[in-house]
């Protein structure tokens, strides 16, 4: 015999609502999303930090080679001023490591900045001692300190990295006891 008990409503769930199921696929999402930008982000410091570490190691041996050469101008005590020639893409000074005819030049050229010694009437070319960039643009300025005269050089560089700002290094002739504050 067969009962038949007709339709019956059970109070037990056997799977999810939709509702339910919504809900689960917003917040994967959202994780999801989350966690891709973080990746994003970590892709994105991967590549630029070691590019802007090795700008910024550039930029301090440039402050450090430029000191130590500028440092090797030295004014005959003679010589009541240095005569230097400057204009918006070089530098140039006499007396380099003493010596009268043999001069130091600091030239910007084709984005980069390149330290370079020569003698006067001598036919050979410069000799590069440093090279670096690149640069968007460069000032130079004169340092002077009264009673002193012209102590020294201002270099203000903006590198072409749009990420760095641009920076001043001061070098000061040798022979002068001063320091800039």
């Amino acid at each position: 015999m067969i009962k038949y008990k007709g339709y019956q409503q059970s109070n037990k769930e056997d799977g999810s609502t939709f509702i339910e199921l919504l809900v689960a696929i917003t917040i994967m999402s959202i994780l999801g999303v989350t966690m891709w930008m973080g990746f994003a982000t970590t892709v994105h410091l991967i590549r630029t930090v070691p590019e802007s570490t090795r700008l910024i190691q550039e930029f301090i041996a440039l402050d450090s080679v430029l000191r130590e050469y500028m440092s090797r101008v030295r004014l005959p005590f003679w010589q009541p001023e240095l005569d230097f020639y400057t204009d918006s893409s070089s530098a140039q000074f006499p007396f380099y490591e003493g010596v009268e005819n043999k001069f130091l030049l600091i030239e910007f050229y084709e984005n980069e900045i390149s330290i370079k010694t020569f003698e006067e009437e001598s036919d050979e070319d410069p000799v590069t001692l440093f090279k670096t960039g690149p640069f968007s643009s460069v000032t130079f300025n004169e340092v002077t300190e009264k009673g002193l005269g012209l102590i020294g050089i201002e270099l203000t560089l903006k590198p072409e990295h749009e990420k760095i700002d641009e920076f001043t290094i001061f070098a000061r002739f040798g022979g002068f006891s001063f320091e800039k504050s």
